[in-house]
């Protein structure tokens, strides 16, 4: 059921596009080789992806005030985030309301207190993870400097986020 292939292209184009090309760009611009163009593309595709996945676990795990948007608007939009999706490989249930994108009354509340009682936000946490380490690993033939500080201080910072 757990679509991965999909929920990262979508991820992707919700931030990921943006942070990646950002990254190459800055690169460019700065007269890097491409070499270091396509790292930074890389570092910034992987920064993207752990970013929205933290972004769609604050939506279960956050108040609307912590987060400065509605808590829960995914659900309430109909749109399904990774923390759905591993949750319903625990709750086959969750398929139906995926495929009918929440529309009925209670199918919201029932989708979200499935993702608390599955493994779904500790699984994505970790997916968040892994994509830093990729992120890291893009950028470690990089040579020590304050920028290269900078660019990991930004990874932890993506995994440690409350808003």
């Amino acid at each position: 059921m757990w679509r991965g292939r999909r929920v990262h292209e979508k991820t992707y184009l919700k931030s990921a596009s943006l942070i990646s090309k950002s990254c190459r760009a800055t690169a460019v611009l700065g007269g890097a080789t491409e070499d270091v163009a396509a790292k930074a593309y890389v570092y910034g595709r992987h920064l993207g992806l752990a970013f929205q996945l933290v972004d769609d676990v604050l939506d279960y795990t956050s108040s609307d005030e912590q987060i400065g948007k509605p808590a829960g608007a995914d659900l309430e939009l109909g749109l399904a985030t990774a923390p759905v999706f591993y949750a319903c490989e625990e709750f086959g249930e969750l398929g139906e309301l995926i495929e009918r994108r929440f529309c009925l009354d209670g199918d919201a509340e029932r989708a979200r207190a499935l993702v608390h009682k599955s493994n779904g936000i500790d699984r994505t946490l970790a997916l968040a993870e892994s994509f830093c380490d990729t992120a890291r690993q893009a950028i470690s033939s990089f040579p020590p400097s304050e920028a290269k500080d900078g660019l990991e201080d930004v990874l932890e910072m993506v995994l440690t986020r409350k808003r």
